[in-house]
């Protein structure tokens, strides 16, 4: 054999061997199993994923693993054959997994999006009131609450309030009693993922009361009602106004009084009128809570007496009666001289005598009335007695003490101060005369 074919031949050999090497060492370096199992698959944030190779008896000697796991702001390696982790941000996770043995084999896995973390709710409140007055009733209106990024609804809300807890996205609760009161918020998504949340503090402030008498005692027409409201509350101011009536002060309403009322009543008919007065008490910080009481007082008519004068004869009576107006003649009647207590007397004086009357109605008195009684002495009449001729003319003549009276003669009936009578017989005439 020539040199030149055998160097060839020798060329192939070698070429063929490192072929043949190649294929074997290829062989002998056979690929690892490196799939792997996370548990769960998906989360919630905050709760663990626990990842594990799925055939950990494979390879020669002990094996080494290499996880890369990758994320929204999450990017960690790690080289323990479990994985246990974590994950706070919501989203979709890579893991990767490679694996050496000792004989140099080895084995890449990585599934893209392979574990996810849910979303939690989103709780997002607004308050319709966090300050008032008793009772307060506020709306929480949850409307701008979410079950969070990628998840497929709520699945259930619990907001606590009170002591009393609702089961739906915007209740509204009443607070009857003064207090500060807190709320809390907890939603459990679809994909059981819950999130918690305390709301705004709620204060509620008590109102504050008026603890003076709202019935004042009666006033007459003309006098001055005094009235300071009282309260119990601290830190309170007072604001008063009469309601408008068109008997009490010819229909004004009175202006604002701050704190104590003083004002004049007049009552323009004649029978009681009930002014009232609407009584505001303030709280002067805070909610600025008020309430209104209505304060009453009676105004009652001055009334008026009056008497007529009267004139009597000697030994005659007459009766005087006490007429009252502006009021509804009710009350109480005290006659002077004689004490009577009725609205009429019945009064036989000697002389001219003066009487006086004072009445009083639901305590309000009269101006005293006085009338006089003016007694008239008896008149005293003459008259002449004749003695005539039968046929003859008498002339009789009435001479009174005072005149200024009427006559009446009997028999005949003349009403002259003399009369010219012709008798037949002895005759009586008498005359009465009145003045």
């Amino acid at each position: 054999m020539n040199k030149p074919y055998k160097g060839f031949l020798n060329k192939f050999k070698a070429i063929f061997i490192s072929a043949l090497l190649i294929i074997f060492s290829s062989f002998s370096q056979a690929q690892l199993d490196a799939s792997f199992t996370s548990s769960p698959l998906s989360a919630c944030p905050g709760q663990p994923f626990t990842l594990t190779l799925d055939n950990t008896s494979q390879g020669t000697g002990a094996l080494i693993y290499s996880w890369t796991i990758t994320g929204p702001s999450y990017n960690q390696t790690f080289s323990t054959p479990t994985v246990g982790i974590l994950l706070t941000n919501s989203g979709l996770y890579t893991v990767s997994l490679s694996i050496t043995d000792a004989a140099s084999q080895s084995g890449t896995t990585t599934i893209n999006d392979y574990i996810e973390v849910y979303s939690e709710p989103s709780i997002s409140y607004s308050l319709s009131s966090t300050l008032g007055c008793e009772p307060l009733c506020v709306t929480f209106d949850g409307s701008g609450t979410t079950a969070g990024a990628g998840s497929s609804g709520i699945q259930s809300i619990t907001l606590t309030t009170d002591a009393t807890s609702y089961f739906t996205l915007s209740p509204t609760h009443c607070y009857n009693t003064p207090g500060s009161y807190s709320t809390s918020v907890v939603v459990t998504n679809n994909e059981n993922c819950v999130s918690s949340q305390n709301l705004a503090s709620i204060t509620v402030e008590p109102v504050p009361i008026m603890n003076s008498p709202i019935t004042a005692a009666d006033v007459c027409s003309g006098g001055v009602f005094n009235y300071t409201p009282t309260s119990s509350s601290t830190g309170v101011s007072f604001q008063s106004e009469r309601v408008t009536d068109p008997n009490i002060n010819g229909g004004s309403p009175s202006g604002i009084f701050n704190g104590t009322i003083n004002e004049t009543l007049n009552n323009s008919s004649s029978s009681p009128i009930t002014a009232i007065y609407q009584i505001t008490v303030q709280s002067n910080a805070g909610a600025l809570c008020d309430s209104i009481f209505n304060v009453s007082v009676i105004v009652n008519p001055t009334p008026t007496v009056t008497i007529n004068n009267q004139t009597i004869c000697d030994g005659d009576d007459v009766t005087l009666t006490a007429v009252v107006t502006g009021a509804q003649g009710t009350g109480d009647f005290t006659w002077a001289p004689g004490g009577a207590n009725t609205q009429s007397i019945t009064v036989s004086p000697s002389s001219t005598q003066v009487y006086t009357c004072d009445y009083t109605e639901n305590g309000c008195p009269a101006t005293t009335a006085q009338a006089t009684v003016t007694v008239t002495p008896l008149p005293t009449v003459t008259v002449n007695s004749l003695t005539i001729c039968e046929g003859d003319i008498a002339t009789l003549t009435a001479t009174p003490n005072t005149v200024g009276g009427t006559y009446s003669w009997s028999p005949g009936g003349a009403n002259t101060a003399t009369i010219n009578v012709t008798p037949t017989s002895t005759t009586n005439y008498t005359v009465t005369y009145t003045l």
